[in-house]
């Protein structure tokens, strides 16, 4: 997982279990900090942003297990989750409240494939200052580069 502070003062994460000068180049990142997992990349990331009464809007059709993560250990620390279609911005936009710090997609999202557009959803999430979280494995960095399309933030597993 990376945190960097990159042009306009925007928050940058990079999440990945891969040699980290390839990823880094690939990425045209800054720096990152690696983790054993996709797990644990994205944990990381929650934990980082979270807080007691913060809201994630997310992705309805995503991994298993991260969605188990969001519903029992994040629920339990007082998150506020929202469960949408992604691949429908407006479902995003009427889903944002004040509360919202997080935008959470899986793109393309595993196991349906359902596409996300991130461009759309960073303008949705940047407008109500809220962090957009990508999780890009099954895309990866070659075909679809999240930070190179000025959104907040990326994981990349």
């Amino acid at each position: 997982m990376k945190r960097s502070v990159g042009k306009k003062n925007q928050l940058r994460w990079i999440c990945h279990g891969h040699q980290i000068e390839n990823v880094t180049a690939l990425e045209r990142a800054w720096r990152e900090m690696t983790t054993v997992t996709g797990m644990a990349a994205g944990t990381t990331v929650f934990l980082s942003l979270l807080e007691q009464g913060a809201h994630v809007v997310s992705t309805d059709s995503m991994y298993g297990p991260t969605r188990v993560v969001l519903e029992t250990i994040f629920k339990k620390l007082g998150t506020e989750l929202m469960f949408v279609d992604t691949s429908n911005l407006s479902h995003i936009e009427n889903a944002v409240r004040p509360s919202t710090r997080i935008i959470y997609l899986e793109t393309p999202a595993n196991p349906t494939m359902k596409l996300s557009d991130i461009r759309g959803a960073a303008a949705i999430a940047h407008m109500h200052g809220a962090v957009l979280a990508v999780d890009n494995i099954l895309a990866s960095p070659f075909l679809q580069p999240p930070l190179n399309m000025r959104e907040i933030s990326s994981c990349t597993v």
